[in-house]
Parts: C-alpha cells; sequence; structure tokens
C-alpha cells in the first residue's frame, strides 16, 4: 500500500516561495534556542566562538538546500551571506569552519539533540494539525554501503 502525505503548502505555494524566502519562514516557527543551550561550551577560556543556535539551523537548513558535506556547507556559507544571515551568524565575521560545523554536529549527536529535536517537531506538528500520527511510512530507499559482501556459508 502506497500512501501519499499531504504536503504542508500547495505546489503552486511552493513554487511562489524562492529559496531565500523559505528559510525565514520556516525558522520563523522554530525555537532552537533551548537546544543551542546544550551545545555551548561551559568553559569560559577560548575565543567567541560562533552562535550556536545559528550553527544549529545552518545544520538543519543544509538538508533543505540540498548541501550534504561540510566542506559545501562552509563553501555555502563563506560565498552567500544572505544564506548566513537568514540562519543566523554574523555576516561581519568570517563563516565557521569545517571543523568547527563537524564538531558542532558530533556535539549534537553525542548529547542525543538530534533525536529530540526530531521528536519534538513531530510533537510540535501533530499538535498543530500538520499530521495526525494515525499512519506509519517505511522508507526502502537503497542505502550505499562500503562494506564487501560476505560469501554466503553452507
Amino acid at each position: 500500500m502506497y500512501i501519499l502525505q499531504e504536503s504542508l503548502f500547495s505546489f503552486e505555494e511552493l513554487q511562489k516561495l524562492e529559496s531565500k524566502e523559505k528559510l525565514p519562514i520556516f525558522f520563523s516557527s522554530l525555537d532552537l534556542r533551548p537546544y543551542a543551550k546544550q551545545l555551548r561550551s561551559s568553559s569560559p577560556q577560548g575565543a567567541d566562538g560562533h552562535s550556536r543556535e545559528g550553527i544549529l539551523r545552518v545544520l538543519i537548513a543544509a538538508p533543505l538546500e540540498g548541501i550534504d558535506t561540510f566542506t559545501a556547507l562552509h563553501h555555502r556559507l563563506d560565498k552567500d551571506l544572505r544564506f548566513r544571515y537568514q540562519c543566523g551568524l554574523a555576516i561581519d565575521r568570517p563563516a565557521p569552519s569545517i571543523s568547527t560545523l563537524s564538531r558542532v554536529f558530533a556535539a549534537l549527536i553525542k548529547k542525543q539533540l538530534a533525536e529530540k529535536i526530531f521528536l519534538d517537531l513531530v510533537q510540535l506538528a501533530q499538535e498543530e494539525g500538520v499530521m495526525d500520527g494515525s499512519h506509519q511510512a517505511i522508507d526502502s530507499a537503497a542505502i550505499d554501503a562500503y562494506e564487501k559482501k560476505q560469501p554466503k556459508k553452507r
């Protein structure tokens, strides 16, 4: 059985929205401050870092923009001031480095914040009536693996 989930926006509305307008609309409904607070360093030493909320927004916006590597994400932040501004990063400073993006992503995974953000967004969508949670879908997309096939034992 194939279940097609209803779209949040109609096709015509999506055509009207350009990439430069999608992110502010998307981020206006998200409060990422509690999650960003958990990502801050507890040490008072060191240089002033980039906004953790901004980097969190960048990491969330990357898949929406079709960016799948930290290198490509850094390049986009470095070259596109509008994207950097829409994600909440300062435009008068250099873009976060690849290692900074990687460290924040690793901390996000280590502290299990990615799963918490996902579950909170699903709950928010259910409360807002965007989805009702009565259907379950299983993704059967192929996953590329770097493992060698093991011969079958007889």
